[in-house]
């Protein structure tokens, strides 16, 4: 049986802890980027003249939570980037944010209609 080697391409070497932390910043600032634009898209449907109704006004608070949501884990994905103390359970905490983000801009989808 021939032995391959990682050369070959058989086998991958483990990343280090510093290349999944750049791996990992990469993809979050993508999925940040993402939800702020899918939130300003968003805002674009509600008409500016609109506005001006109660529901609309609703609609308005949801866009404003949303913002203040996507501000917020931006903010901590920049802390955690400074970070090198409990960089693993950072992430986590930032990973959990971002999903209960995304179940609220999928909540506001569904109102602003």
């Amino acid at each position: 049986m021939k032995n391959l080697s990682a050369a070959e391409g058989s086998v991958k070497p483990p990343l280090s802890p510093e290349e999944v932390r750049k791996r990992y910043e990469s993809f979050t600032e993508q999925v940040l980027e993402q939800w702020g634009s899918k939130i300003n898209d968003l805002d674009s449907r509600l008409v500016r003249e609109r506005r001006e109704t109660e529901a609309e006004m609703v609609n308005l608070e949801y866009l404003n939570s949303l913002r203040t949501k996507s501000q917020d884990a931006t903010l901590l994905f920049e802390e955690l980037k400074k970070s090198s103390k409990d960089w693993d359970t950072k992430s986590k905490n930032l990973d959990k944010w971002i999903e209960e983000l995304k179940l609220d801009f999928e909540r506001a989808q569904n109102i602003i209609r």
